[in-house]
């Protein structure tokens, strides 16, 4: 996702088919503290209604750029934002058709797009705007995508319960990544294979599933051992059908699950839900990342 901005004015002392670029000097309280995050610019956000950035929080008396951007990078995200001086907010990407300011990344006390606040924990430094983020992009991490196994089918991002989990068992052994949870399940005589919270794998039967909304905003988090790919999120699945794998139930079953593929049920509408989901993961077999 490419950010970059310039300003391109027309030159009224040149002739009216040429044109100048000028891009202005970024003022030093905007400028990324890090080599590994460039600025991208000033986005509103759209509390209380929205968020257009979903994926990890904290927030602090004593919060700097420095200590967004770490505190996102330890999570392996794309994006870091600052708002209101004091909150920080991780993302893969921006959502709910957010756009950054007029000014891109050439941010000045003067043309600040909104993010005019200082940083609580240094005031020579910006800290976003109320209800407004200033973003930083990592070039370290990529931005994440929903990856593609071999022989499997993508349904989409779903809600985990821990009580009652929706794909059963457990798919330990395993570093996870996409591909391994795939093949993981798939040895294990198991049609559906799902990552979650960026290091855990679930396998289960179709048959015996009934997925819930997709809901992809609530899949933000980059598998630990695969940064370039989606792992699910946090109490969220990225669930895939693999084609041809043996069901776990009776013969029949196994001889329909090979031809037919998911159901209607399986292949819900896709429905996006914008409010990040910051619930704690538990439930987990011991020993499980």
């Amino acid at each position: 996702m490419n950010f970059k901005a310039t300003l391109l004015l027309a030159a009224t002392a040149l002739p009216l088919a040429r044109a100048v670029v000028i891009t202005p000097a970024t003022s030093s309280a905007y400028k990324s503290p890090s080599s590994q995050w460039s600025l991208v610019g000033c986005v509103q956000d759209q509390y209380p209604t929205d968020r257009v950035m979903s994926g990890a929080y904290t927030s602090g008396s004593d919060l700097t750029p420095s200590s967004c951007l770490d505190f996102c990078a330890s999570k392996n995200f794309h994006l870091a934002g600052l708002e209101s001086g004091n909150q920080c907010y991780c993302s893969q990407e921006l959502y709910n058709g957010a756009t950054v300011g007029m000014h891109g990344a050439n941010l000045t006390s003067k043309n600040n797009d909104g993010c005019n606040v200082s940083s609580a924990g240094d005031s020579s430094s910006n800290g976003g705007g109320y209800n407004h983020l200033l973003v930083f992009e990592s070039t370290v991490f990529p931005e994440p995508s929903v990856a593609k196994p071999a022989n499997a089918d993508y349904l989409g991002c779903y809600a985990d319960n821990v009580n009652k989990r929706l794909l059963p068992a457990y798919g330990s052994g395993t570093k996870v990544t996409n591909d391994a949870c795939v093949a993981k399940c798939q040895s294990s005589g198991y049609n559906l294979a799902g990552t979650e919270n960026g290091s855990q794998c679930w396998c289960g039967d179709y048959k015996s599933v009934v997925l819930p909304t997709n809901d992809p905003v609530k899949c933000n988090i980059a598998c630990k051992n695969a940064t370039s790919e989606l792992c699910g999120g946090s109490g969220y699945l990225n669930i895939y059908y693999i084609a041809g794998a043996s069901s776990t139930t009776s013969a029949s079953t196994k001889k329909a699950s090979a031809t037919k593929g998911p159901s209607v049920t399986m292949r819900r509408i896709i429905k996006e839900s914008p409010v990040p989901s910051l619930l704690p993961v538990v439930g987990v077999p011991a020993g499980a990342d």
